[in-house]
């Protein structure tokens, strides 16, 4: 058996294109492995610096499509992006002080939420 030491590891097909990265020369710890189909889209695992797991599925134009990550209580929070990248659906606590939550997003702008409900829109002169 062998070991290779390494902070970074690029593998590539036979075309040369990168389809594997392992990367820990990151600062503050933080750790990533990507895995890239051949059209560019990819899933994305990381450590970051507050040592908390993360995922993401990233399109093509590496715009987020879904996140997944443990927050410090260790509870999931998930997050559904439309394809310019802004938010549509936000599920769980994302601040210590907030109780879990469901937020639906229009146009990257809060139209629900499960904490204040339907949010009214401003009359228009």
């Amino acid at each position: 058996m062998k070991t290779i030491t390494a902070n970074r590891l690029v593998l590539v097909d036979s075309n040369k294109k990168p389809r594997i990265i392992l990367d820990a020369s990151w600062p503050d710890g933080i750790a990533t492995v990507d895995l890239y189909s051949l059209s560019g889209a990819a899933v994305k695992l990381w450590i970051d610096k507050d040592g908390l797991p993360k995922m993401a599925v990233e399109r093509e134009d590496a715009r987020f499509a879904v996140t997944a990550a443990l927050n410090r209580e260790g509870e999931v929070t998930l997050s559904f992006y439309d394809r310019q990248g802004k938010h549509l659906i936000r599920l769980g606590r994302w601040d210590t002080n907030e109780v879990a939550s469901i937020d639906i997003f229009e146009k990257g702008k809060v139209i629900w939420s499960s904490r204040r409900g339907k949010r009214k829109k401003k009359r228009t002169r």
